[in-house]
């Protein structure tokens, strides 16, 4: 890993890049989560160049959408933390993730067991749904449930409540109170097998980090090898996400998606991020850049280290690119 400025040995991978990948929060975006006027031009400077750019972020579609529009950018655009690939123009899915049935049952079961309170998301962003939440706010809820209440208040209008996708299963206690407590009839009594929407496609609860750590442990302890999961802080909220996706969905998969597409090799990826989410991409791409203020651990996952997004950091990246055009 070496600064931008002393990157010589890495000048033969740099000449080759054709796709750059930047993350939005913590990358693209100040800490005031604004995009400043010369990061937007400088991605705009590489319109008339071999090198493309797409977006991957771990926000939902609807709140990456206009980042997309405004940067002018015509490539797909990879939401969720890669679970999602949408056209920006016709809003057209080009790929969605897919839980297998009794593994989503199982995981939103661990997260009920934990009294934790999660959302799904929903792919009806023309409809306007983006998020599926597991239960309304009651009288209690806000001194037990802060987070959760501050992301429903602030996401209502694009919400719909389905309480029976997330709890509908009956305790164990009650399972074995019935005559016939076999252990065929406790695993019906248990896990009842709820018909999902086929437009759901990842889930995320929001909370402490102490309870979201928490939640990835018990899922994967309960279910290992069945999910990817990060734990992060959101951008504009309190508290803390863990992303449950389905194993093998993440930033770095939906990147090799679109690139396969382009006929762009791995090598002629330049990734560029600062949180967890992030490393997969950082370690797989030709050149993986970290933001100055990412996380320790995306530090040491990539080979190069950029200024800080409040320093406009993905303006270096482009101009360090743009010197190298081959």
């Amino acid at each position: 890993m070496v600064n931008m400025d002393t990157n010589e040995s890495h000048m033969d991978r740099v000449r080759q890049i054709r796709l750059l990948a930047f993350d939005i929060d913590g990358t693209l975006l100040r800490a005031d989560h604004q995009l400043s006027d010369v990061v937007r031009k400088s991605v705009h400077s590489l319109k008339g160049t071999n090198i493309q750019v797409v977006l991957a972020t771990g926000r939902r579609y609807g709140q990456a959408f206009e980042i997309a529009r405004e940067l002018e950018l015509e490539t797909p655009l990879i939401a969720a933390g890669g679970a999602v690939i949408k056209n920006i123009d016709t809003h057209q899915t080009l790929f969605r993730a897919k839980f297998r049935p009794e593994i989503l049952r199982q995981s939103l079961m661990v997260a009920h067991e934990a009294e934790i309170f999660p959302f799904l998301y929903s792919d009806r962003y023309t409809e306007g749904v983006d998020v599926i939440a597991s239960t309304e706010i009651t009288e209690e809820m806000p001194e037990l449930y802060p987070e959760y209440c501050e992301y429903f208040a602030r996401n209502v209008t694009r919400m719909e409540v389905r309480p029976e996708l997330f709890a509908p299963y009956a305790s164990e206690e009650s399972a074995l109170d019935d005559a016939d407590s076999s252990e065929e009839s406790l695993t019906e009594r248990t896990v009842p097998l709820v018909d999902f929407p086929k437009d759901l496609f990842t889930w995320f609860a929001i909370g402490s980090w102490n309870d979201m750590y928490r939640l990835r442990d018990l899922l994967n302890e309960r279910l290992p090898g069945q999910l990817e999961m990060n734990v992060l802080r959101g951008p504009k909220y309190s508290g803390v996400f863990c992303e449950v996706l389905p194993a093998g969905i993440h930033k770095w998969s939906a990147i090799q998606w679109v690139a396969r597409r382009m006929g762009i090799a791995d090598a002629e990826i330049c990734a560029v991020g600062d949180d967890v989410n992030d490393i997969r991409m950082l370690r797989g791409a030709g050149i993986g850049v970290a933001m100055g203020n990412a996380r320790a651990e995306v530090i040491a996952a990539a080979d190069v280290v950029a200024p800080t997004n409040t320093e406009d950091g993905a303006c270096d990246i482009i101009h360090w690119l743009k010197i190298h055009l081959t």
